[in-house]
């Protein structure tokens, strides 16, 4: 190490001190004036701040990255579309058995858009969205948009969905065509 001195590109205050390796040029007085200099005159390479161009289906912004063509939400909303238009048999080959119902139950839980309580009691701390029309029933060719339909999914508590699903609340069972 050596010991140098100058007046310091960021502050333009005159400076005494020793190199801190051979990377260092002595134009700062210290590593906080270099940062503070770099961070204002050097280009940025960051991947988040790149240009941003328009998504060709909405026409908001999008992140100018090479793998995605449009912007996240319409992204999302294109995934959304395809899997309500799986049906169920494409589902359960897919899955297998135990995946598949917890994928409709998770499914279910992001379609339904009703309040956050017991249809029965209106209880809030903890409710499950359930199928008034049992999924057992739906036909393999029938859609996941159609098992998840708004009309036919309500949150009950825990205690009152063992009630439904053991028949117990008939009058908000679905009965099937």
């Amino acid at each position: 190490m050596r010991r140098i001195s100058g007046v310091c590109r960021n502050c333009d205050h005159p400076f005494e001190r020793l190199t801190s390796g051979s990377h260092d040029l002595g134009l700062f007085c210290g590593k906080s004036c270099a940062t503070s200099w770099n961070n204002r005159h050097r280009p940025s390479r960051r991947v988040d701040q790149r240009p941003c161009d328009t998504c060709p289906q909405c026409g908001g912004k999008r992140s100018d990255s090479r793998r995605n063509s449009i912007c996240r939400s319409c992204g999302k909303a294109n995934r959304l579309a395809e899997l309500q238009a799986l049906t169920l048999g494409a589902l359960r080959e897919q899955y297998g058995t135990a995946a598949y119902h917890s994928k409709l139950r998770s499914w279910a839980r992001v379609a339904y858009q009703g309040p956050k309580l017991c249809r029965e009691c209106g209880y809030t701390r903890r409710v499950d969205v359930c199928h008034l029309r049992p999924v057992a029933s739906f036909p393999p060719t029938a859609t996941v948009a159609e098992v998840n339909a708004p009309r036919n999914l309500a949150a009950f508590c825990p205690t009152h969905h063992w009630e439904l699903d053991a028949g117990f609340l008939p009058q908000y069972t679905i009965k099937v065509a």
